[in-house]
C-alpha cells in the first residue's frame, strides 16, 4: 500500500466504529446492489482526474466507501473513521453529481487524516470558522470534478455526432486539453471557494451549526438537525475527541489547507487570496453566515454566554448527534 513519507500506517489511524455490524446486518441482495454502484462510480476515474486522484488518495489510505439508502444528504463523512457514505438516490439519478460528491467526501477524509475535523467547541465564530473552510474547501474539489465530467460528456457527445467527419480527433483533443488544463490550474479550486460563499452555503451550514451548538450547551428548545443517515458509526454520539483542534487563522495550517491531495500545490497561495481569507475570520460576519443582508441571531448571545460558562468550568458536556461533515 502506498503512503506518503510522512503519513502514519492507514490500519492504525481509523476506528471503524460499528461498521463491521452494520454491514453483516445487510442482505447479500444489498450489498451486491451497492456494490455494482460503487463500481459504475469508481469506473468514471478513467475520465475524470480529479476523481481519479481523490480515489488515488483513498486507496492509499485505507478510506472505506458505503452505500447509505435512506440520508437525504448527497453523501457524508464520518469524523475519525476514514469512512465515506455515498446516497444511493444521489448516484443513481445523476453520475455527474455523484462523481462530485465522491470527490468532496473523500476531501473530507483528507482533512481528517491531516486532523482538520475537530472542531473547538466554543464561541459560534470559533466553531464555525473551521467550519466553512473544511466545507468549502470540499467543495471546490467537488466542482472541479463536476465540471470534468461535464467536459467529458460534452466530448462524448461531439464525438458521437460527428462519427465518421474528417476533424472529429481535432475537436475531441480539444476538450482533453481543456480537461488536463482544469486540473492543473490552481485558480479553479480558488474560484469555486470564493463561489461557495457568495452563492449563500454558509447560510444552511450556519443554521445547523448554529443548533449543534445551542444542543451541545444545553439551550432549551433547540435540537441539532437530524440528517437522517443510515450508518451512525458511534450510534448517537460523536466520533471520540482525539488530537487537538486546529486554528485556521495561523498561516501554516491555513496553508496546509490550501494543499492538494498529494501534499504539493496551494491554491491559497498569493496575497489577494490570504485578505479574502482574512475577511472570513471575522466573528461578526461569521455570526451572520456571511450574509451583509442578514441580521445577528439573538441566539448567538446565549451561545456566547454559555461558552464562556463552560470556559469558567461551570457547564457540563452533553451528549447529541453528530453532524457529518
Amino acid at each position: 500500500m502506498r503512503k506518503s513519507a510522512n503519513d502514519n500506517c492507514p490500519e492504525t489511524r481509523w476506528n471503524r466504529g460499528c461498521l463491521q455490524e452494520w454491514r453483516a446486518g445487510l442482505s447479500e441482495e444489498r450489498k451486491a446492489a451497492d456494490q455494482k454502484l460503487l463500481s459504475d462510480i469508481f469506473n468514471l476515474a478513467a475520465k475524470v482526474p480529479q476523481l481519479k486522484e481523490a480515489l488515488d488518495w483513498a486507496n492509499a489510505h485505507d478510506i472505506e466507501f458505503i452505500i447509505d439508502r435512506q440520508t437525504r444528504a448527497s453523501g457524508y463523512y464520518s469524523r475519525g473513521t476514514g469512512i465515506v457514505a455515498l446516497s444511493a438516490k444521489a448516484l443513481e439519478e445523476d453520475p455527474g453529481w455523484g462523481v462530485g460528491t465522491v470527490v468532496h467526501e473523500t476531501r473530507h477524509a483528507w482533512q481528517d487524516w491531516h486532523g482538520m475535523l475537530l472542531r473547538k467547541i466554543g464561541r459560534f465564530s470559533d466553531y464555525f470558522f473551521s467550519n466553512v473552510l473544511t466545507e468549502a474547501d470540499a467543495d471546490a474539489y467537488g466542482q472541479r470534478a463536476r465540471h470534468q465530467y461535464r467536459l467529458r460528456e460534452k466530448q462524448e457527445k461531439l464525438v458521437k455526432n460527428l462519427f465518421g467527419i474528417r476533424p472529429v480527433k481535432w475537436f475531441a483533443a480539444r476538450y482533453d486539453r481543456q480537461i488536463e488544463a482544469s486540473q492543473n490550474d490552481p485558480g479553479i479550486l480558488w474560484i469555486a471557494f470564493k463561489d461557495w460563499f457568495s452563492r449563500g452555503s454558509a447560510i444552511s451550514y450556519g443554521k445547523r451549526a448554529m443548533k449543534y451548538l445551542a444542543e451541545e450547551f444545553g439551550i432549551p428548545g433547540y435540537k441539532a438537525d437530524d440528517s437522517n443517515v443510515e450508518f451512525k458509526a458511534f450510534g448517537n454520539a460523536d466520533a471520540p475527541r482525539t488530537g487537538t483542534e486546529i486554528d485556521f487563522r495561523s498561516k501554516e495550517k491555513l496553508h496546509q489547507l490550501g494543499r492538494d491531495f498529494s501534499g504539493n500545490r496551494n491554491y491559497f497561495s498569493g496575497a489577494a487570496k490570504r485578505r479574502y481569507i482574512e475577511s472570513v475570520f471575522r466573528p461578526a460576519m461569521a455570526e451572520r453566515f456571511y450574509s451583509k443582508e442578514r441580521k445577528r441571531p439573538k441566539l448567538m448571545d446565549e451561545i456566547r454566554k454559555r461558552s464562556m460558562l463552560r470556559e469558567l468550568g461551570k457547564t457540563r458536556t452533553a451528549r447529541r448527534p453528530s453532524i457529518p461533515a
